[in-house]
């Protein structure tokens, strides 16, 4: 419980520094990230505060912004004639070792090995029986529009730009050029990343509390004000720059942490539950 909860905190300020990133980037070029780090926090620290019920409102309301935006980029990128479907083709023409190997682990774990995380929010759900058809439902619409959001770019940016591309989805609204009126989208695909982020945050951060609580056995409410300012400062100095975030995210986060805390530890929870059952049988 707690090698997770402190695993929880640092995806959490992972995140907030790749918000960061975006915004100075696109936005706010000679903004310091350090004070599109901070400005975030506030907005996190507050969610979070008033529980798990406003985050699940704020996301209620702003999930179909989210899916409206991705419907006209496609729409808009049909009309500007930039997706071109033979972009994707040849389909495994080297065979399926290349997908396995992009699937293996990076795209194992985000965004599958992160469903580890909810495991500590259901105990805060007041009806249990509908956690499972819950779960099932949000990891096949999940999947779906990650799906669709995949090729989109794919098809309007090539494998290769969006391969070296850190903001790919901001990369394909930008071709937007209607009549050279409708232009310059990347504002709202910002915006639309924003809405992802803040709920990512918030459920990490969540998870990490809890964990907390657990174990000190004080509210988590206590915990939000000092955690939250500790993962704004810790995101400002946990890479250097873009590239070392980056590459950190790449080759060593995925196999040294997420692999065994997201998959391995688990595994071996639910073996030994099972063979504490069968003792309590016998």
């Amino acid at each position: 419980m707690n090698i997770s909860g402190i695993y929880f905190f640092y995806l959490a300020t992972r995140v907030i520094r790749d918000f960061g990133e975006l915004v100075t980037t696109f936005i706010l070029p000679i903004t310091p990230v350090e004070i599109c780090n901070f400005s975030l926090i506030v907005i996190l620290t507050y969610i979070i505060y008033l529980g798990m019920e406003v985050l699940g409102r704020v996301t209620e309301v702003f999930t179909p912004y989210a899916i409206l935006f991705l419907i006209i980029m496609t729409f808009l990128l049909i009309g500007d004639g930039d997706i071109k479907l033979e972009r994707i083709t040849p389909i495994l023409a080297t065979g399926i070792t290349p997908v396995l190997d992009t699937i293996f682990p990076y795209e194992l774990i985000r965004p599958y090995g992160q469903l580890f995380t909810l495991t500590f929010l259901f105990s805060n759900l007041p009806q249990q029986k509908y956690v499972r058809h819950t779960l099932i439902y949000s990891v096949i619409s999940s999947g779906f529009w990650l799906t669709i959001g995949t090729l989109i770019i794919t098809t309007s940016l090539g494998t290769s730009i969006a391969i070296r591309s850190n903001f790919p989805l901001v990369s394909a609204s930008r071709l937007i050029n209607i009549g050279d009126f409708l232009q310059r989208l990347d504002a709202f695909a910002v915006f639309i990343i924003a809405l992802g982020v803040i709920i990512k945050i918030c459920i990490f951060s969540f998870a990490g509390l809890k964990g907390l609580e657990y174990i000190f056995k004080i509210p988590y409410r206590v915990l939000v004000v000092p955690t939250m300012c500790i993962l704004s400062l810790y995101s400002t100095f946990i890479s250097f720059e873009l590239s070392d975030h980056i590459t950190e995210s790449v080759t060593v986060v995925p196999y040294f942490l997420s692999l065994p805390l997201f998959f391995l530890l688990p595994s071996l929870f639910m073996l030994l539950a099972i063979i504490k059952l069968n003792f309590k049988s016998q």
